[in-house]
Formats: structure tokens, C-alpha cells, sequence
């Protein structure tokens, strides 16, 4: 037997209504990212393609993680008639719960090929992962 799935008529729509850019009245895109864990921390690898350093920003706060590109517009030709327009211009984020072992004042980032790479380290005392519980009686 199949499962039931609730049909969600704004499926295709729900990436882009929860990240506004309120400041612009549009919409800010998510970009693609790989997280991983590494032995002196977490590593997350962003793209973004033709980005310069001065269009990006990467903060913590509050144990969030937030990454956000805003590019402008591309200059225009002045020979021929615009018939596509496919590369998009505008603002770009993502934000990212931290976990509660890293040192967010040693987060750094660095720009190159057009990817983003974060280097979030561990606290030095790092919580273990796995916490005994005693079961008391009684």
C-alpha cells in the first residue's frame, strides 16, 4: 500500500516565502552548502559562484550562523536587445543553528573560486556526546 501524502498546492513556492528580504520587497534565494564534521571542528562549504568578498557576509549570533550575499545588478550592454534573462541578481542566505561545542569567537571564513568556506572550531571543553544517565530507584 502507498503512503498518504498531503497534496501542498505551494510546494514549489515554500524556499522562497521563508526567507524575505523585507528591506527590498523581494525575496532572498538560499544557495547550496555542505557541512561537515571534522577533528578541530565543523566545516561548511558554500557556493557562490562569481561572488566578491566586499557582496558577502558571514556572522554569529546568538549561536546562529548566518552567511548573506546581496550582488547587484549586472552591467547592461549597450549593443542589442535583451531577449533572456536568466542570471539572477539579488540577495542570497542562509542561517544556521550552531551546536552548543563550538567557539563562535574563532569562526572564520574564506572566499576562493567562487566557494565559501566557514571554519568553525570546537571549544577547547567540549561537551561529550554521549552523557550516562544514572537510573535511581525509589
Amino acid at each position: 500500500m502507498l503512503p498518504l501524502t498531503r497534496w501542498d498546492p505551494f510546494w514549489n513556492f515554500r524556499p522562497h516565502l521563508a526567507y524575505p528580504d523585507t528591506r527590498t520587497q523581494r525575496v532572498a534565494l538560499r544557495f547550496p552548502i555542505d557541512v561537515r564534521e571534522t577533528e578541530e571542528g565543523y566545516v561548511i562549504e558554500a557556493s557562490l559562484p562569481g561572488a566578491k568578498a566586499e557582496e558577502v557576509k558571514v556572522k554569529v549570533e546568538d549561536g546562529v550562523l548566518s552567511i548573506h550575499r546581496e550582488a547587484g545588478e549586472t552591467e547592461e550592454s549597450e549593443s542589442g536587445r535583451l531577449l533572456i534573462r536568466e542570471r539572477r541578481r539579488g540577495a542570497w542566505a542562509r542561517r544556521l543553528t550552531l551546536p552548543e561545542d563550538v567557539d563562535s569567537d574563532k569562526v572564520d571564513a574564506h572566499l576562493a573560486d567562487g566557494v565559501l568556506t566557514v571554519n568553525i572550531p570546537f571549544a577547547k571543553e567540549r561537551k561529550p556526546k554521549v552523557k550516562e544517565i544514572p537510573v535511581l530507584t525509589g
